[in-house]
């Protein structure tokens, strides 16, 4: 049997995707951490907002194409909503814009503001195929998102960084216990560029498990999760 399908068999045998939406992955994080204050980057049409099961959410997006009476809705760039912003989340939900120098900019103040034991979730980390990497956006657009993902993954050591293989990969960022949130410097921005202009979609489709930490079912999930201290309840 060849090593893929052999790993293929093991996933379906050690706890299949049990959550195949990107609300499916953010709902089972607000019931099995008992996190109460939800954030989300990035709304649009709200069709993820809406299948946020919390009593608190806030949204951001510069021009939200809905309105939720459940969520108080800033219409903002992140940037701006971070540079104004005195709350803290249990959970933050990054789906804003798809470029990397941002992203990357979005999971720093994210870090920032999440309470003890939160979790930052992000969409569109792992891509299927070259074309929807790509910079510009197109109709089947994940944008360079996986770049900012790979880029915390290898230079913050003191977070957990893994994406789960489900809906265009949704990565998990959870920082480890006694760990403090490194701040976005000068610094931070021209080295993350500078990784940025040198990895390639070469480099992800030789390296993807390794350079994203892919996991692929629960107990993966728990496993990864228990070195910053964040079991189920």
């Amino acid at each position: 049997m060849a090593d893929h399908q052999l790993q293929h068999s093991v996933n379906a045998l050690i706890g299949r995707i049990w959550m195949k939406k990107r609300y499916d992955v953010i709902n089972y994080f607000l019931r099995t951490r008992g996190y109460q204050k939800y954030l989300e980057i990035g709304v649009f049409t709200g069709r993820c907002l809406r299948h946020v099961v919390c009593n608190d959410k806030t949204a951001v997006d510069p021009n939200p194409q809905t309105e939720a009476k459940d969520t108080k809705i800033h219409a903002l760039t992140s940037d701006d909503f971070f540079a104004t912003n005195k709350r803290k989340f249990d959970l933050v939900f990054i789906d804003g814009l798809h470029l990397a120098d941002q992203v990357v900019k979005d999971i720093y103040n994210s870090l920032a503001v999440l309470e003890p034991g939160g979790t930052i979730l992000m969409h569109d980390c792992s891509p299927a195929k070259e074309e929807r990497q790509v910079r510009e956006q197109g109709r089947a657009w994940n944008g360079d998102v996986w770049k900012a993902f790979a880029f915390v993954r290898a230079f913050v050591p003191e977070a957990v960084c893994r994406v789960l293989n489900t809906d265009h990969g949704i990565g998990v960022i959870a920082l480890k216990q006694g760990c403090t949130a490194p701040a976005f410097t000068d610094d931070v921005a021209r080295k993350s560029q500078e990784y940025f202009d040198k990895i390639t979609w070469r480099d992800l489709e030789t390296n993807r498990s390794e350079m994203l930490g892919l996991i692929h079912n629960r107990m993966q999930l728990e496993k990864a999760l228990r070195s910053a201290a964040q079991p189920a309840r």
